[in-house]
């Protein structure tokens, strides 16, 4: 499943490939879709790198997004 790419002012490419790793280790783990999002949404917040932790301001609008592309 491809990721969708969204580019907004607060929103740019360096997110859009972590969240791409993040995609991948919840990949991974075999996690249904709705799984997926929170155990990405866990490893934003579990981690120490600066560019995830700055994501994890980010991250309730690439969720909203990305939920309604899979409306």
């Amino acid at each position: 499943m491809l990721l969708p790419f969204f580019r907004t002012s607060n929103f740019n490419c360096v997110y859009f490939f972590r969240i791409s790793d993040l995609y991948l280790a919840a990949e991974q783990q075999k996690l249904s879709w709705q799984n997926k999002l929170r155990h990405m949404e866990r490893l934003a917040q579990d981690s120490t790198n600066m560019q995830l932790r700055s994501l994890q301001r980010h991250w309730s609008l690439y969720r909203e997004l990305w939920l309604r592309t899979l409306e």
